[in-house]
């Protein structure tokens, strides 16, 4: 079998994302509109180059999911149980306590504790090729532009709401649905649609 071909500018591509990724995490002292575009570009950049592999070839939806459980959600969970069995040696403040609602908490809610908060973007790579593949054979006898044009609105509907949520919330408090929705992060997945899509 014939060895996949690597495409050396997406690599590149990558290699500078990766790269914007690190500088802004490292608290480089840039000028503040430089930070803002670091903070606004990297992601997005990484939802458009993952959008550029996303293929429907043969794939059922069942089959999509199953692969993207094992690829992206597989590696979450494993990621998350590490780091959490290392919280009694990273955590100056661990205690007995914190073990008993970290447990409880993670047994009734599914909740993890959020110890390592990078893990979030693999969570919201896990919805961007299940919501194309709805977009793709849910709506296939659309022209592709009018696919396109569908993603944009989903992506403002879901920004408006963001918006409206946060804005008329309490701080630190939002409604269960809309923690939900985050927690899991169909809010950014949806919101980043169009990027996806349209690298697809």
């Amino acid at each position: 079998m014939a060895e996949k071909q690597r495409v050396e500018y997406i690599d590149l591509i990558k290699g500078i994302a990766i790269i914007l990724v690190v500088a802004g995490h490292c608290s480089l002292p840039l000028p503040e509109h430089m930070r803002n575009m670091l903070q606004h570009a990297r992601m997005p950049l990484f939802v458009f180059l993952s959008g550029l592999f996303f293929s429907t070839c043969g794939d059922s939806f069942k089959r999509l999911l199953v692969k993207k459980v094992s690829k992206l959600m597989v590696p979450y969970v494993t990621f998350r149980l590490l780091f959490m069995l290392m919280l009694p040696f990273t955590n100056e403040y661990f205690n007995l306590g914190m073990l008993k609602s970290i447990v409880y908490k993670f047994i009734h809610e599914g909740y993890f504790y959020q110890n390592n908060y990078p893990l979030w973007f693999l969570k919201m790579l896990f919805w961007q090729p299940l919501l194309a593949y709805c977009v793709e054979l849910g709506l296939r006898k659309l022209p592709k532009a009018a696919r396109l044009g569908v993603t944009i609105a989903v992506s403002l509907a879901a920004y408006g709401c963001n918006r409206y949520f946060w804005s008329t919330c309490p701080e630190n408090v939002s409604p269960d649905m809309v923690y939900f929705i985050y927690r899991i992060c169909l809010m950014p997945a949806l919101i980043l649609l169009p990027l996806y899509y349209a690298a697809y």
